[in-house]
C-alpha cells in the first residue's frame, strides 16, 4: 500500500462526470481580491518594508558644510526598515486507512470497481475542498487589509510560552482614505454623485490623481443610479416629468476624469460554517459573506505606468478580474506569496512554491495520513495614497 499522498490520488478512478465536477471547484469561483493585489513571487519568508524621512529643507536656498557659519541648511536624513515574516496558512484533511484501503480493491466484478470508485472521489474531493478554502483565506486577509487599512494577526507564541500574541499590521492609510457618506443613500436628500466625487477628491489630494475604478455591489450601483438626485443632473429642467434612466456611461460623465471612470460590478462572496448547507432552496444571498459588503465602494486612483488600471469588471462576460498577465509595475498592492517547506522524507524538507503545496503527513501516535494544503503569503499595501473606502449605508 503507497503512502504517497500524489499515488493515491492517481489511483483513484472516477467517472469523467466527478473529475470535472472536481476540476471546476476552484475554476468556478469568482475572485475579487486579486484583482486589487497583484500577486508577487518571492523565495524569501520575511519581506522588509524600507521608509525614508528627510528634514524639510526650509528657507535656505544654499547648503553649506557643516562647519561653515551660520549652517543654512543642514539635511537630516533617517531609515527605518521593518521585517515582516509571511503568514503561514495551513489546513489538512484526513485519508483513512480504511478509505486507502478500498483503492487497493483488485476485484474486477462491478462492486469492487463501484467501491474503488467512491474512495477515490471521495478523496478528491477532499482535497479540492481543501485547496479552494485555502484560496478563500488568502483573498480573506488581503481583503481585510484593502477595506481596513489594518490586518489584525495572531500568532503562536515562540516554544515554551502558553498563548497567542496579537499584532497589528497598520499600512498606514492618510486622514479620510476610510470615510462615511454624510447621509443614507435611500434618504431622498442624500447626494449620491457627491459622495462619489469627495472620494475622488480625497486621491486627488494624497497621491495627484482622481480615482477613476469604483468597486462596489450590483444592490450599490442600482441605488446610484435610480436616486432621485442622480436622476435630477440629467432632467431637462426642475419642472420636467421626463425621468431618464441613468447609466453608468452617464453617471462617469458627472465625474472627474470621466473619460477613465470604470464601474468593478461583484456580488461575490463567501460562506463560513454558520450558514450550513443553507436552507431548501440551497445557499442563498442571505447567508454570503461578501468580499466587499454591499453598502461600500471602494474608489482606487491608478498609477503612473501604463498597465496600472487593471480594467472593469462590469464588461466581463466570464464575471473574473482581469488577468494579471505581464504584472503591474506600480501596483496599489501585492501579495506575496513565499516558498513552502514540504517534507521529502525522514526529517527532510524542500522549498517550493510558488502557490499553495500540498503534502502528506501523519498525526503523532495515528497512523491515518492528512493531505494538507500551505502557503506562505502576506497582503502588503504599496501605496495607501491611491484609495478610498466609503460606506454608504442603506
Amino acid at each position: 500500500m503507497s503512502d504517497s499522498i500524489f499515488e493515491l490520488w492517481g489511483q483513484a478512478e472516477v467517472t469523467q462526470i466527478v473529475r470535472e465536477a472536481t476540476d471546476n471547484l476552484l475554476a468556478n469561483r469568482e475572485r475579487v481580491a486579486p484583482f486589487f493585489l497583484q500577486t508577487e513571487q518571492t523565495r524569501m519568508r520575511k519581506i522588509a518594508k524600507g521608509r525614508v524621512k528627510l528634514k524639510a529643507v526650509g528657507k535656505g536656498r544654499g547648503v553649506l558644510a557643516d562647519d561653515a557659519t551660520p549652517p543654512i541648511y543642514r539635511p537630516e536624513m533617517r531609515f527605518t526598515e521593518e521585517a515582516w515574516s509571511l503568514l503561514r496558512l495551513g489546513e489538512m484533511t484526513p485519508v483513512e486507512e480504511s478509505l486507502r484501503a478500498q483503492l487497493e480493491l483488485n476485484g474486477t466484478d462491478p462492486e469492487s470497481q463501484s467501491r474503488r470508485d467512491r474512495a477515490g472521489a471521495d478523496i478528491i474531493t477532499r482535497f479540492r475542498a481543501v485547496a479552494v478554502r485555502q484560496e478563500i483565506l488568502s483573498d480573506y486577509i488581503g481583503m481585510q487589509a484593502v477595506l481596513n487599512g489594518q490586518l489584525l494577526v495572531q500568532a503562536a507564541n515562540p516554544p515554551g510560552q502558553v498563548g497567542m500574541t496579537e499584532y497589528l499590521v497598520d499600512y498606514e492609510y492618510p486622514t479620510g482614505a476610510i470615510t462615511q457618506a454624510p447621509l443614507t443613500f435611500t434618504n431622498t436628500s442624500a447626494k449620491p454623485v457627491d459622495v462619489l466625487r469627495a472620494a475622488q477628491q480625497q486621491t486627488k489630494n494624497t497621491c495627484g490623481r482622481y480615482a477613476t475604478s469604483f468597486t462596489m455591489s450590483s444592490e450599490l450601483l442600482n441605488i446610484i443610479l435610480s436616486h432621485p438626485d442622480t436622476v435630477a443632473r440629467f432632467q431637462f429642467n426642475t419642472a420636467a416629468t421626463y425621468n431618464p434612466h441613468v447609466t453608468t456611461a452617464m453617471l462617469s460623465q458627472l465625474l472627474w476624469d470621466p473619460d477613465n471612470v470604470t464601474f468593478n460590478i461583484t456580488d461575490d462572496g463567501w460562506y463560513d460554517e454558520a450558514a450550513g448547507f443553507g436552507d431548501q432552496f440551497g445557499y442563498l444571498d442571505a447567508d454570503k459573506t461578501r468580499w466587499i459588503p454591499k453598502d461600500t465602494f471602494i474608489a482606487l486612483a491608478t498609477g503612473r505606468s501604463a498597465n496600472s488600471s487593471r480594467g472593469p469588471l462590469i464588461n466581463n462576460t466570464s464575471g473574473q478580474p482581469a488577468p494579471d498577465g505581464a504584472g503591474d509595475p506600480d501596483p496599489f498592492a501585492v501579495m506575496y506569496d513565499g516558498m513552502v517547506p514540504v517534507p521529502t522524507g525522514w526529517n527532510q524538507y524542500e522549498y517550493r512554491g510558488p502557490g499553495a503545496q500540498m503534502y502528506q503527513t501523519m498525526a503523532e501516535g495515528n497512523f491515518t495520513i492528512f493531505g494538507r494544503y500551505e502557503a506562505r503569503r502576506f497582503p502588503m499595501i504599496q501605496h495607501p495614497e491611491r484609495i478610498c473606502v466609503t460606506k454608504a449605508v442603506f
